[in-house]
């Protein structure tokens, strides 16, 4: 949470979008990042809901965070990236170890 933090406290100056390229990577990185605290959350607490919940409200606090900073605004669809990222991590991950627990119980 403090490298996103940090990330969305760098002021800006507006961006304009030349290419499809620009949004990948803006969005890629929304994506990585929230799927890393996503995935963050789901180890410290076991369970996907909470894991994602938190993401997402921090999603929202970081969000209205940025709206103060200088050249940097607060967007909904950015919200939207996070909120799928962290789904897709605790997704995976509780997949994962569901598979690695039946894989491992006894028969």
């Amino acid at each position: 949470m403090l490298a996103i933090f940090f990330l969305s406290s760098q002021p800006s100056t507006v961006f304009t979008r030349y290419t499809w390229w620009d949004a990948a990577w803006e969005n890629g990185g929304h994506l990585l990042g929230y799927a890393l605290l996503g995935a963050a959350w789901w180890y410290a607490l076991r369970h996907p809901l909470p894991a994602w919940g938190w993401s997402v409200l921090y999603a929202f606090s970081d969000e209205w965070h940025q709206s103060f900073v200088p050249g940097r605004t607060a967007d909904w669809r950015d919200i939207l990236v996070d909120a799928f990222g962290a789904a897709l991590a605790v997704w995976l991950l509780s997949r994962h170890f569901a598979h690695r627990q039946s894989r491992d119980a006894p028969d």
